[in-house]
Protein backbone atom coordinates (compact mmCIF):
# COMPACT_ATOMS: atom_id res chain seq x y z
CA UNK A 1 0.00 0.00 0.00
CA UNK A 2 1.44 3.47 -1.00
CA UNK A 3 1.65 5.77 2.03
CA UNK A 4 0.60 8.80 -0.02
CA UNK A 5 -0.13 12.00 1.54
CA UNK A 6 -3.99 11.66 2.10
CA UNK A 7 -3.65 8.40 3.44
CA UNK A 8 -1.74 9.77 5.89
CA UNK A 9 -3.97 13.00 6.33
CA UNK A 10 -6.67 10.75 6.96
CA UNK A 11 -5.59 8.92 9.38
CA UNK A 12 -4.12 11.65 11.34
CA UNK A 13 -7.93 12.97 11.84
CA UNK A 14 -9.15 9.21 13.39
CA UNK A 15 -10.45 9.63 16.80
CA UNK A 16 -8.28 6.87 18.64
CA UNK A 17 -9.62 4.83 21.13
CA UNK A 18 -8.46 4.11 24.52
CA UNK A 19 -7.28 0.49 24.42
CA UNK A 20 -5.69 -0.05 28.12
CA UNK A 21 -9.10 -0.68 30.14
CA UNK A 22 -8.98 0.15 33.89
CA UNK A 23 -8.90 -3.42 35.01
CA UNK A 24 -5.84 -4.62 32.67
CA UNK A 25 -3.87 -1.48 34.26
CA UNK A 26 -4.46 -1.84 38.06
CA UNK A 27 -2.31 -2.55 40.55
CA UNK A 28 0.66 -2.90 37.71
CA UNK A 29 4.30 -1.80 37.08
CA UNK A 30 5.01 0.24 33.66
CA UNK A 31 8.11 1.94 32.34
CA UNK A 32 7.78 4.94 30.31
CA UNK A 33 10.76 6.47 28.75
CA UNK A 34 11.18 9.81 27.81
CA UNK A 35 8.05 10.81 29.84
CA UNK A 36 8.70 13.78 30.97
CA UNK A 37 6.86 16.09 28.41
CA UNK A 38 5.00 15.31 25.03
CA UNK A 39 3.67 11.43 24.41
CA UNK A 40 5.66 9.85 27.29
CA UNK A 41 4.08 12.47 30.11
CA UNK A 42 0.14 11.75 28.67
CA UNK A 43 1.01 8.31 28.35
CA UNK A 44 1.80 8.15 31.90
CA UNK A 45 -0.73 10.26 33.05
CA UNK A 46 -3.53 7.63 31.55
CA UNK A 47 -1.67 4.81 33.63
CA UNK A 48 -1.66 6.53 37.15
CA UNK A 49 -5.21 7.48 36.32
CA UNK A 50 -6.22 4.34 35.39
CA UNK A 51 -4.93 2.88 38.75
CA UNK A 52 -1.53 1.82 38.13
CA UNK A 53 0.12 0.37 41.15
CA UNK A 54 4.00 1.81 39.72
CA UNK A 55 4.83 3.91 36.82
CA UNK A 56 8.73 4.32 36.55
CA UNK A 57 9.64 7.46 34.33
CA UNK A 58 12.65 7.60 32.60
CA UNK A 59 13.77 10.81 31.76
CA UNK A 60 17.24 12.53 30.93
CA UNK A 61 16.76 15.48 33.09
CA UNK A 62 15.10 14.06 36.62
CA UNK A 63 14.43 18.52 37.53
CA UNK A 64 12.40 17.90 34.95
CA UNK A 65 11.07 14.77 36.07
CA UNK A 66 9.74 15.84 39.25
CA UNK A 67 7.79 19.02 37.91
CA UNK A 68 6.05 16.43 35.57
CA UNK A 69 5.26 13.83 38.49
CA UNK A 70 4.09 16.77 40.58
CA UNK A 71 1.86 17.72 37.73
CA UNK A 72 0.48 14.19 37.35
CA UNK A 73 -0.08 13.72 40.93
CA UNK A 74 -1.72 16.91 40.65
CA UNK A 75 -3.94 16.14 37.90
CA UNK A 76 -5.05 12.40 38.59
CA UNK A 77 -4.74 12.28 42.10
CA UNK A 78 -2.83 9.46 42.09
CA UNK A 79 -0.55 8.93 45.63
CA UNK A 80 2.71 10.03 45.70
CA UNK A 81 4.04 6.20 45.61
CA UNK A 82 2.96 5.30 42.39
CA UNK A 83 5.19 7.50 40.43
CA UNK A 84 9.19 7.37 40.52
CA UNK A 85 11.38 9.75 38.34
CA UNK A 86 14.44 7.84 37.89
CA UNK A 87 17.52 8.88 35.44
CA UNK A 88 18.19 7.40 31.46
CA UNK A 89 20.52 9.34 28.48
CA UNK A 90 19.90 6.97 25.56
CA UNK A 91 22.88 9.25 24.40
CA UNK A 92 24.99 7.75 27.33
CA UNK A 93 24.65 3.95 27.26
CA UNK A 94 26.28 3.33 30.74
CA UNK A 95 23.35 5.05 32.38
CA UNK A 96 20.76 2.59 29.84
CA UNK A 97 22.53 -0.13 31.64
CA UNK A 98 21.94 1.07 35.11
CA UNK A 99 18.50 1.94 34.36
CA UNK A 100 17.84 -1.66 33.15
CA UNK A 101 19.62 -2.83 36.56
CA UNK A 102 17.28 -0.66 38.45
CA UNK A 103 14.52 -1.84 36.61
CA UNK A 104 15.32 -5.72 37.71
CA UNK A 105 15.06 -5.07 41.19
CA UNK A 106 10.87 -4.12 40.81
CA UNK A 107 9.19 -6.59 42.30
CA UNK A 108 6.90 -6.85 38.84
CA UNK A 109 7.15 -4.93 35.26
CA UNK A 110 4.13 -5.38 33.19
CA UNK A 111 4.72 -3.47 30.34
CA UNK A 112 7.81 -1.12 28.67
CA UNK A 113 7.47 1.97 26.85
CA UNK A 114 10.50 2.72 24.91
CA UNK A 115 8.89 6.53 23.87
CA UNK A 116 12.42 8.38 24.37
CA UNK A 117 13.86 9.66 21.00
CA UNK A 118 15.36 12.74 19.33
CA UNK A 119 14.89 14.50 16.00
CA UNK A 120 18.40 16.86 15.28
CA UNK A 121 18.38 19.72 12.70
CA UNK A 122 21.90 19.67 12.79
CA UNK A 123 24.84 17.14 13.13
CA UNK A 124 25.91 16.52 17.27
CA UNK A 125 27.87 13.32 17.91
CA UNK A 126 27.58 12.46 21.61
CA UNK A 127 30.09 9.89 22.18
CA UNK A 128 33.59 10.50 19.75
CA UNK A 129 34.52 6.76 20.35
CA UNK A 130 32.30 5.59 17.72
CA UNK A 131 30.91 8.87 15.62
CA UNK A 132 28.00 8.28 15.78
CA UNK A 133 25.38 11.09 14.58
CA UNK A 134 22.85 11.55 17.77
CA UNK A 135 20.12 10.52 16.12
CA UNK A 136 21.83 7.05 15.26
CA UNK A 137 22.84 7.16 18.83
CA UNK A 138 19.71 7.47 20.41
CA UNK A 139 17.23 6.60 17.86
CA UNK A 140 18.85 3.24 16.96
CA UNK A 141 21.43 2.01 19.48
CA UNK A 142 20.78 3.57 22.79
CA UNK A 143 16.74 2.51 21.87
CA UNK A 144 18.18 -0.85 20.76
CA UNK A 145 20.26 -1.43 23.94
CA UNK A 146 17.76 -1.17 26.20
CA UNK A 147 15.26 -3.58 24.91
CA UNK A 148 18.22 -6.12 24.59
CA UNK A 149 18.75 -5.72 27.88
CA UNK A 150 15.57 -5.99 28.89
CA UNK A 151 14.02 -9.43 27.33
CA UNK A 152 15.95 -11.94 29.17
CA UNK A 153 14.73 -10.18 32.44
CA UNK A 154 11.09 -10.04 31.28
CA UNK A 155 10.55 -13.56 30.00
CA UNK A 156 11.56 -14.59 33.79
CA UNK A 157 9.52 -11.87 34.49
CA UNK A 158 6.58 -13.25 32.36
CA UNK A 159 6.94 -16.97 33.82
CA UNK A 160 6.70 -15.16 37.63
CA UNK A 161 3.31 -13.25 36.68
CA UNK A 162 2.28 -15.84 34.01
CA UNK A 163 1.85 -13.31 31.07
CA UNK A 164 3.92 -12.32 28.10
CA UNK A 165 5.23 -8.69 28.45
CA UNK A 166 5.06 -6.52 26.09
CA UNK A 167 7.78 -4.02 25.04
CA UNK A 168 6.12 -1.33 22.91
CA UNK A 169 8.82 0.67 20.86
CA UNK A 170 8.16 4.39 19.57
CA UNK A 171 8.91 3.82 15.80
CA UNK A 172 7.35 6.40 13.15
CA UNK A 173 5.62 6.02 9.52
CA UNK A 174 8.39 7.81 8.54
CA UNK A 175 10.49 5.10 8.47
CA UNK A 176 8.67 3.88 5.53
CA UNK A 177 8.98 6.93 3.84
CA UNK A 178 10.64 7.99 0.52
CA UNK A 179 12.95 10.54 2.50
CA UNK A 180 14.07 7.15 4.32
CA UNK A 181 14.63 5.75 1.24
CA UNK A 182 17.15 8.01 -0.33
CA UNK A 183 19.11 7.42 2.67
CA UNK A 184 19.18 3.85 2.12
CA UNK A 185 19.48 4.20 -1.11
CA UNK A 186 23.14 6.22 -1.05
CA UNK A 187 24.19 3.05 1.79
CA UNK A 188 27.53 1.49 0.63
CA UNK A 189 28.27 -2.54 0.82
CA UNK A 190 30.55 -1.78 3.51
CA UNK A 191 30.08 -1.38 7.64
CA UNK A 192 26.55 0.30 7.72
CA UNK A 193 27.60 1.99 11.11
CA UNK A 194 31.12 3.26 9.93
CA UNK A 195 28.87 4.89 6.38
CA UNK A 196 26.05 6.91 8.67
CA UNK A 197 28.97 8.12 10.97
CA UNK A 198 30.24 9.75 7.59
CA UNK A 199 29.32 13.90 8.28
CA UNK A 200 30.78 15.04 5.09
CA UNK A 201 28.32 12.31 3.26
CA UNK A 202 25.27 12.70 5.27
CA UNK A 203 25.41 16.32 5.86
CA UNK A 204 23.53 17.09 2.30
CA UNK A 205 20.82 14.55 3.02
CA UNK A 206 20.46 15.13 7.02
CA UNK A 207 16.78 16.08 6.78
CA UNK A 208 16.09 12.84 5.86
CA UNK A 209 18.28 11.73 9.21
CA UNK A 210 15.51 11.76 11.29
CA UNK A 211 13.14 9.11 8.79
CA UNK A 212 16.73 7.42 8.34
CA UNK A 213 17.06 6.35 12.22
CA UNK A 214 13.07 4.81 12.51
CA UNK A 215 13.93 2.82 9.29
CA UNK A 216 17.25 1.26 10.80
CA UNK A 217 15.76 0.70 14.04
CA UNK A 218 12.29 -1.29 12.34
CA UNK A 219 15.30 -3.21 10.27
CA UNK A 220 16.80 -4.30 13.51
CA UNK A 221 13.41 -4.60 15.10
CA UNK A 222 12.44 -6.49 12.32
CA UNK A 223 15.23 -8.99 12.45
CA UNK A 224 15.16 -9.26 16.07
CA UNK A 225 11.48 -10.77 16.55
CA UNK A 226 12.16 -13.03 13.65
CA UNK A 227 15.19 -14.39 15.76
CA UNK A 228 13.37 -14.35 19.14
CA UNK A 229 9.86 -15.17 18.42
CA UNK A 230 7.37 -14.83 21.27
CA UNK A 231 7.10 -18.52 21.78
CA UNK A 232 10.48 -18.47 22.24
CA UNK A 233 11.29 -15.25 24.62
CA UNK A 234 7.66 -14.78 26.25
CA UNK A 235 7.81 -11.08 25.35
CA UNK A 236 6.65 -9.30 22.44
CA UNK A 237 7.98 -6.02 20.85
CA UNK A 238 6.13 -4.09 18.68
CA UNK A 239 6.88 -1.06 17.14
CA UNK A 240 4.11 2.14 17.24
CA UNK A 241 3.73 5.35 15.23
CA UNK A 242 2.22 7.58 17.02
CA UNK A 243 1.58 10.05 13.84
CA UNK A 244 2.45 13.62 13.50
CA UNK A 245 2.15 14.78 16.97
CA UNK A 246 1.98 18.65 18.88
CA UNK A 247 5.38 17.51 20.93
CA UNK A 248 8.78 18.50 21.84
CA UNK A 249 10.21 15.85 19.61
CA UNK A 250 11.44 19.21 17.30
CA UNK A 251 12.71 20.83 19.83
CA UNK A 252 16.91 20.30 18.76
CA UNK A 253 15.51 20.14 15.22
CA UNK A 254 16.47 24.05 13.07
CA UNK A 255 16.72 24.74 8.99
CA UNK A 256 14.52 21.95 6.87
CA UNK A 257 13.95 19.41 9.67
CA UNK A 258 12.46 21.77 11.88
CA UNK A 259 10.41 23.27 8.83
CA UNK A 260 9.35 20.12 7.39
CA UNK A 261 8.02 19.03 11.15
CA UNK A 262 6.20 22.56 11.95
CA UNK A 263 4.45 22.28 8.50
CA UNK A 264 3.11 18.80 9.01
CA UNK A 265 1.76 19.45 12.57
CA UNK A 266 0.02 23.14 11.12
CA UNK A 267 -1.56 21.16 8.54
CA UNK A 268 -2.52 17.85 10.53
CA UNK A 269 -0.69 17.59 13.63
CA UNK A 270 -2.81 15.70 16.60
CA UNK A 271 -2.38 15.84 20.03
CA UNK A 272 0.09 14.50 22.96
CA UNK A 273 -2.76 12.75 24.58
CA UNK A 274 -4.50 11.46 21.05
CA UNK A 275 -1.41 10.35 20.28
CA UNK A 276 -0.58 8.62 23.19
CA UNK A 277 -3.42 6.22 22.78
CA UNK A 278 -1.05 4.42 20.33
CA UNK A 279 1.46 3.79 23.56
CA UNK A 280 -1.16 2.22 25.53
CA UNK A 281 -2.37 0.16 22.46
CA UNK A 282 1.00 -1.09 22.24
CA UNK A 283 0.63 -2.50 25.50
CA UNK A 284 -2.40 -4.41 24.52
CA UNK A 285 -2.13 -5.27 21.04
CA UNK A 286 -0.94 -8.96 21.72
CA UNK A 287 0.85 -11.61 20.62
CA UNK A 288 0.83 -10.99 16.72
CA UNK A 289 1.63 -7.51 16.91
CA UNK A 290 4.84 -8.86 17.94
CA UNK A 291 7.48 -7.54 15.45
CA UNK A 292 4.44 -5.56 13.76
CA UNK A 293 4.11 -1.46 12.55
CA UNK A 294 1.21 -0.17 14.53
CA UNK A 295 -0.56 3.01 13.86
CA UNK A 296 -3.80 4.39 14.76
CA UNK A 297 -4.51 1.41 16.83
CA UNK A 298 -4.09 -1.28 14.59
CA UNK A 299 -1.85 -3.72 13.67
CA UNK A 300 -0.72 -2.07 9.99
CA UNK A 301 2.57 -4.17 8.39
CA UNK A 302 0.11 -3.50 5.20
CA UNK A 303 1.76 0.12 5.20
CA UNK A 304 5.28 -1.32 4.66
CA UNK A 305 6.21 -0.71 1.36
CA UNK A 306 7.69 -2.84 -1.26
CA UNK A 307 11.29 -1.37 -1.12
CA UNK A 308 11.19 -2.77 2.41
CA UNK A 309 10.57 -6.45 1.84
CA UNK A 310 12.34 -7.22 -1.44
CA UNK A 311 15.39 -9.09 -1.32
CA UNK A 312 18.54 -6.37 -1.02
CA UNK A 313 16.13 -5.33 1.70
CA UNK A 314 16.13 -8.67 3.47
CA UNK A 315 19.82 -8.63 3.08
CA UNK A 316 20.27 -5.27 4.46
CA UNK A 317 18.41 -6.02 7.51
CA UNK A 318 20.06 -8.88 7.49
CA UNK A 319 23.33 -6.92 7.68
CA UNK A 320 22.04 -4.26 10.00
CA UNK A 321 21.29 -7.23 12.68
CA UNK A 322 24.85 -8.16 12.55
CA UNK A 323 26.62 -5.07 12.76
CA UNK A 324 24.37 -3.45 15.50
CA UNK A 325 24.51 -7.36 17.51
CA UNK A 326 28.50 -6.83 17.02
CA UNK A 327 28.44 -3.61 18.50
CA UNK A 328 26.09 -4.57 21.34
CA UNK A 329 28.57 -7.21 21.89
CA UNK A 330 31.62 -4.76 22.19
CA UNK A 331 29.35 -3.24 24.80
CA UNK A 332 28.37 -5.82 26.74
CA UNK A 333 29.74 -9.48 26.18
CA UNK A 334 27.31 -11.89 26.21
CA UNK A 335 24.43 -9.81 25.65
CA UNK A 336 23.10 -11.02 22.23
CA UNK A 337 23.89 -14.29 23.15
CA UNK A 338 21.11 -13.97 26.25
CA UNK A 339 18.46 -13.15 23.77
CA UNK A 340 19.11 -15.29 21.45
CA UNK A 341 19.23 -18.22 23.73
CA UNK A 342 16.37 -16.99 25.64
Amino acid sequence: MSLGFFTVLRAQYKNLPISLKKEDCAGKTYVVTGSNTGLGFECVKHLAAMGAGQVIMGVRNTSSGEKAKATIESQTGCAESVLQVWHMDLSKLETVKLFVEKIKGLDRVDGIVENAAVAMGEWVVPNKDDGLEMNVAVNVIGTIYMAVLLIPFLRAMGKQLGAVVPITIIGSIVALSPEAKSCYDKLGSGSILEDVADQTKWEPLFHHFYPFSKFLLYMFLRELTHHVPVSKSGVIVNFVSPGICYTELDRNAHGPVGRQVKMARMIMGRTAEMGSRTLLHGLVAGRESHGKVLSECEIKDYFIPDWMKDEKALTMGNRIWEEVSAKLEQLDPGCMEAVTNC
